[in-house]
């Protein structure tokens, strides 16, 4: 059993579509045709995600600062507005990393 490659280069699905279709036509034995592009995408980020987090980050840490000035039993819950604030850090820097897609 030999094999096959074939790359379409600059081709759209259904143009790939016909060339696996044209081999079957002629016989051809296909036991696997893959049909995903193979040029590199620019990596992307995700900005929705650093406005979301951003958000957080600044909600919650002003709710913190707040939190931490009444004092007393309000420190409890300042706490739980501490880690939901980096929470929304940790989200900024997920969002920012490049995502290859």
């Amino acid at each position: 059993m030999s094999i096959l490659q074939i790359t379409v280069p600059n081709a759209d699905e259904a143009v790939r579509h016909r060339a696996v279709e044209a081999l079957i036509n002629q016989d051809v034995q296909i036991q696997a045709a893959t049909l995903n592009d193979s040029t590199p995408t620019q990596p992307k980020r995700d900005f929705a995600g650093v406005v979301l987090g951003a958000g957080f980050a600044v909600i919650f840490g002003a709710l913190t600062a707040y939190l931490a000035f009444l004092g007393g039993w309000w420190i409890a819950p300042g706490v739980l507005s501490a880690l939901l604030s980096l929470v929304g850090l940790i989200g900024i820097v997920a969002s920012l990393t490049e995502q290859g897609r």
